[in-house]
């Protein structure tokens, strides 16, 4: 029996051989043909972007960023920002608009770890526009979530993170009529408001609310949809953010409703609305040196896309 049963394997091995010889050439053939094909990077590439445009100029003594880019992956993005950086280290960024297809009301809200992997840069504040933008490329994100407006006290992302941490909220606001239209920001600790990458409303530093709405400025605007961020952070201690506006004819600040925040996702094979930033300070470049430009691309269910490109500065 046992004999026998040894003959018996001896035979079937030259067959098993062959049969798995196959399966690999098969294997192989197929990889190569998605490969090719691209079927290979549609199904693992499920987060990706593509730059369509971009410019970057000396502009006095400031820098112009010019750029849009495209959703090459498989998955929608909520969120596409990016980033240049300075002869000296400085950052400055954005995100890239949505298309203004689909648009839903409310605001992406990004919540982020502050001072754990920026502290040498920003301290335990941001004292201004350049440290928060150095923080939100470098700390972790938390969370993402979708919230109707800007009137939160606590975090409103991530339940029972108190401390050392900041929130983007980004989107678009849609403004009635043309004319000049006040901004006022309230909380605890750092914010700051921004219309078209404009500082508008700021009060940076540690501090708690204030319970008013001295901290305003004003911008004239023509009617229709504008690029809107509100940014905070929190060392320790109370926490929140809240942002009003006046529009023309209003006596008094109010809370922006969610009927004029919208936000909506960069679908796969999409373009973002292309966008221009002019650096909020005194930045350091040289024309014909080429920069590093960081994007980043963010995904409701936590993906994260990071890539550095690069761009001459003319």
């Amino acid at each position: 029996m046992g004999g026998e049963g040894t003959l018996r394997n001896r035979a079937v091995s030259p067959i098993l051989a062959t049969l798995i010889l196959a399966s690999i050439v098969i294997s192989a053939g197929l990889y190569l043909y998605a490969q090719a094909s691209g079927m290979l990077h549609r199904q693992y590439s499920r987060v990706d972007v593509q730059i369509v445009s971009l410019d970057l100029y000396n502009f006095g003594d400031k820098a112009l960023l010019s750029a849009s880019a495209r959703n090459a992956g498989s998955k929608p993005l909520e969120a596409i920002l990016i980033y240049g950086i300075d002869d000296d280290g400085e950052y400055f960024g954005t995100f890239l608009p949505p298309p203004h297809d689909g648009l839903q009301n409310g605001l992406l809200v990004i919540c982020r770890e502050w001072g754990v992997a920026s502290i040498d840069k920003t301290g335990s504040y941001a004292d201004n526009i350049t440290e928060f933008r150095y923080s939100l490329f470098h700390e972790k994100i938390l969370g993402m979530k979708i919230l109707p407006n800007v009137d939160a006290v606590g975090n409103p992302v991530v339940s029972g993170r108190g401390d050392r941490y900041s929130l983007q909220y980004i989107g678009l606001i849609y403004v009635p009529v043309d004319g000049a239209y006040e901004f006022a920001v309230d909380g605890d600790d750092a914010v700051a408001v921004l219309i078209d990458d404009k500082e508008v409303a700021t009060w940076y530093g540690g501090h708690g609310f204030s319970g008013g709405w001295s901290h305003s400025g004003s911008i004239t605007l023509d009617s229709g949809y504008h690029k809107f961020e509100a940014l905070m952070q929190e060392w320790q201690g109370g926490d929140g953010i809240k942002v009003t506006w006046k529009k023309p004819g209003d006596a008094s600040f109010s809370i922006i409703p969610s009927s004029n925040f919208y936000y909506a996702e960069i679908h796969p094979g999409e373009t973002s609305n292309s966008t221009s930033l002019i650096s909020p300070d005194t930045y350091s470049f040289t024309s014909g040196d080429s920069y590093p430009i960081m994007v980043t691309a963010y995904s409701l269910d936590g993906d994260v896309y990071v890539k550095t490109v690069s761009a001459v500065c003319s």
